[in-house]
């Protein structure tokens, strides 16, 4: 039968799914050591200091801080009102008091929905989506919250994709390019190091809004949703081993889903 390590459960937007893993490994590390036994528990910590909250953040996990930038909206009244885009960047932690704190630093552009991964010490963000449309624009913001470090562009304006890290390298894989199809199979891998951009090889079938998580040192993708033009959104549940030349069919969930943006 096949399966899933991560099957039923509900998976946050693409760009936060890899701080969470981070802050809930923090969080549950010192009740793990006293007690091997011990299940793995939720932790709740401060509420982000906006009463509507965001979608679609850019995020990761920096030094020992969760740095929260960006996202979107609905005013009250909700559904009926302008979609607002923040350029405001937040960090949690820093220390054991888990604060809240509002940065000097603010984003290029009012953005949600980017690509988001942690590397040498900053938060890679490419792509994403601002009240002008898609964007290929990519910078890091470094865990000391400087001034925000440029990177070149995305070859194709992209948001709604998923994200990881492995290598050091961030994979950007499907997502929206605001023109054409509703979703693509597109996948791009940025060497922040170098500061260059290569193309990845295609996803065997187009999707947005799916998951992507590292583990073993290989690069899994799975679920997402797509939609060809006329036609209702397809939910997917397949899950993909990739790497630079080849994709594996690696297992299916047993519901399709795609990540909460």
């Amino acid at each position: 039968q096949k399966s899933c390590a991560v099957e039923e459960v509900h998976m946050p937007s693409s760009c936060a799914a890899c701080a969470l893993s981070l802050f809930l490994s923090l969080a549950t590390s010192s009740a793990a050591s006293s007690d091997e036994s011990s299940p793995l528990n939720w932790t709740q910590l401060p509420d982000l200091p906006e009463p509507l909250g965001f979608a679609g953040a850019l995020s990761g996990g920096c030094d020992d801080k969760l740095v929260f930038a960006g996202g979107s909206n609905f005013p009250f009244p909700t559904w009926t009102s302008t979609k607002h885009f923040d350029d405001r960047v937040w960090t949690l932690g820093g220390d054991i008091s888990w604060t809240w704190e509002l940065s000097s630093v603010v984003l290029p552009a009012p953005t949600a929905y980017a690509a988001c991964g942690s590397i040498s010490g900053q938060v890679v963000c490419a792509g994403g989506q601002t009240p002008d449309g898609i964007i290929n624009n990519t910078f890091a913001i470094p865990c000391d919250l400087t001034a925000l470090r440029p990177l070149p562009s995305m070859p194709v304006p992209t948001a709604f994709a998923s994200s990881a890290v492995l290598g050091g390298e961030l994979w950007v894989l499907g997502g929206d390019t605001g023109t054409g199809p509703n979703a693509t199979t597109n996948v791009w891998v940025l060497d922040a190091q170098l500061s260059q951009w290569r193309a990845g090889p295609p996803l065997p079938t187009a999707r947005k809004l799916s998951l992507a998580v590292v583990h073993a040192n290989s690069l899994y993708m799975m679920s997402g949703r797509r939609q060809d033009e006329g036609r209702k959104p397809e939910f997917l549940k397949d899950c993909w081993k990739l790497n630079d030349s080849a994709h594996v069919d690696s297992a299916s969930l047993r519901t399709p889903r795609h990540s909460l943006q």
